[in-house]
């Protein structure tokens, strides 16, 4: 079952509608074959994750999160992860670049930030390392809360093609994944009981692209039950890490944590580009896009310098309380305090792609992050992608 209506909380974002369908290269047959969720065909097998649905999974899911409210957590990696990825372009992913300086070159099917993807999960879960998460909950930017400060959850059947304008191929990706009515409910009660306004959503939304364009790149066999929630309703910055500390849980109970963004995402910036000004080479990169990645990366993945400037801080000053090292403190600060970063509202003239990885710091307890690749696209749009163990 698919969905094609359009999202009006999400529509302004999702609208790529100026990359017309002339300026791709097609894909070839072999290729829209493996566009399909084809378990039989994917490297990552049967074993990819644990075909869990329904109660029982939520069961054993919601115990292990209780148990985790209970006990310290574990400092094991297998049980630790969170990731932010970068979602890309609508389904960029599944397409192919006509020319490298074509403007979304960087971020098709041949770019390195896909094979990346693609060669994640083979990277954290070797086989003779942990287990394969037995839960994915995303966050993805293409869904906000209904209202400021409220969250929803999601369990779904099917995909709502958020993205217009693009060839006809990339509306029969698929990703017929497992999900888990049961655990988006208790996801739901526990967020309520951080003091988060929360409820399952009770209308027909399926997976956005956000969810199931990555998911396709990263655990095509779409064997492991997914669950959704949705970005913190008016967009608050503090929000979106106190909804990842209240998320936290789900990593002791082997649930992966996907972050679903972009590190920089300007889409006016995009649509004023034309053929022959892309290209992903770093000597290409607009200097305000380098200028906020830099700071993005020092602020995750490094000591952080600083707090931002004295009253530029915005909610910055909601922090005082935290029970964390100056190191942390000063992470949090930045990320809370993002807009006072370098070029910050060139980056992101509406902050919907960076509050996902606000929700991934904060489930990490504002902790150093590892950056897992970058790269560039169209000169301005980051493909940086992180890990918190």
């Amino acid at each position: 079952m698919v969905e094609t209506e359009k999202d009006v909380a999400s529509e302004a974002d999702d609208k790529v509608a100026g990359v017309a369908d002339h300026v791709w290269a097609p894909l070839g047959p072999a290729d829209a074959e493996n566009v399909k969720a084809d378990e039989a065909a994917v490297t990552l097998g049967a074993s990819s994750g644990l075909k869990l649905s329904g109660g029982v999974a939520a069961s054993a899911l919601s115990a292990g999160i209780n148990a985790a409210k209970q006990a310290s957590a574990s400092d094991d990696k297998e049980d630790k992860e969170n990731k932010n990825t970068n979602h890309g372009g609508g389904p960029s992913w599944f397409m192919n670049a006509p020319s490298p300086s074509h403007f979304l070159y960087g971020m098709d099917a041949a770019s390195p930030a896909r094979a990346h993807m693609a060669a994640l999960f083979d990277r954290l879960y070797p086989p003779d390392g942990p287990p394969r998460p037995s839960a994915l909950v995303v966050v993805s930017a293409h869904w906000e809360g209904p209202s400021p400060g409220a969250v929803e959850t999601l369990a779904t059947d099917h995909l709502f093609f958020d993205y217009y304008g693009f060839p006809p191929e990339t509306y029969t990706v698929r990703y017929d994944c497992p999900t888990d009515p049961a655990l988006a409910s208790s996801i739901a009660t526990t967020l309520r009981e951080a003091g988060i306004t929360a409820e399952v959503h009770s209308g027909r939304r399926g997976w956005d692209h956000g969810v199931f364009i990555p998911l396709a790149v990263v655990a095509p066999a779409a064997s492991i039950p997914v669950v959704q929630v949705s970005l913190v309703g008016g967009l608050g910055a503090a929000a979106h890490l106190r909804l990842g500390e209240a998320l936290a849980p789900l990593r002791a109970a082997g649930v992966l944590l996907v972050a679903s963004g972009q590190s920089t995402h300007n889409l006016r910036e995009l649509m004023g580009r034309g053929e022959g000004e892309g290209g992903d080479g770093e000597g290409s990169v607009l200097p305000w896009a380098a200028r906020f990645q830099a700071w993005l990366d020092d602020t995750v993945t490094g000591t952080v310098g600083g707090l931002p400037p004295e009253g530029q801080q915005g909610e910055a000053r909601d922090g005082a309380g935290w029970d964390m090292d100056a190191e942390t403190n000063r992470r949090r600060a930045a990320l809370v305090g993002w807009t006072a970063a370098p070029d910050a509202r060139s980056a992101h003239p509406r902050e919907e792609h960076l509050m996902p990885l606000l929700v991934a710091a904060g489930a990490a307890g504002g902790g150093r992050g590892e950056k897992l690749w970058g790269g560039w696209a169209a000169g301005h749009m980051s493909l940086a992608s992180y890990l918190w163990w």
